[in-house]
């Protein structure tokens, strides 16, 4: 049977050969096995009656695994142009990498005296490093502040509440 990494078929026999299925050869198989006219005919080099796609498919990655069939992956024509590419050494591909930085998220929420969210409202978020991010919460009373580079207390206000309530609170940190 004709596949797009190669053909499939029955083991000629003698020691079988385990087959390394890779994960595009067995997401082919399970496309096969799904299909009216393939799907038979899968069944057909396994001998076995075409029932239920999810286990022929099973059935099948089983032989290859087995070495019941075979995978002969395509060969490149001879005629056909070889492209090389350099290769890099891993150290350089190493070098050329960002290192990785850890990012932070704030989510806020705010809510009335009935649980109900408050939308739209403006924020303050002062961040560990005193940056200092605003905006205006979503319908639901909520927003996200990505990108934080460093864990930590953040400082937040909704300016357009009762000053006074917020300059206590700056003045009585928890």
């Amino acid at each position: 049977m004709q596949l797009a990494f190669g053909t499939l078929t029955p083991s000629p026999g003698g020691f079988p050969r385990y087959v390394d299925v890779s994960r595009a050869l067995e997401d082919e198989i399970r496309t096969h096995a799904r299909d009216p006219w393939t799907g038979p005919e899968l069944a057909a080099l396994l001998c076995v009656p075409f029932t239920n796609a999810g286990d022929l498919a099973e059935q099948v990655l089983h032989a290859l695994a087995s070495g019941r069939l075979v995978h002969e992956p395509w060969a490149p024509s001879p005629l056909a142009p070889q492209v090389r590419t350099p290769q890099t050494p891993l150290a350089q591909l190493a070098a050329d990498e960002a290192p990785l930085v850890a990012e932070y998220a704030v989510v806020l929420e705010l809510v009335g005296w009935d649980d109900a969210p408050i939308s739209r409202a403006e924020y303050r978020l002062v961040d560990p490093e005193g940056r200092v991010h605003t905006g205006h919460l979503d319908a639901q009373g909520r927003a996200e502040i990505t990108g934080l580079r460093k864990a930590g207390a953040c400082a937040v206000s909704f300016p357009e509440f009762d000053r006074r309530a917020w300059e206590y609170v700056a003045a009585h940190p928890l």
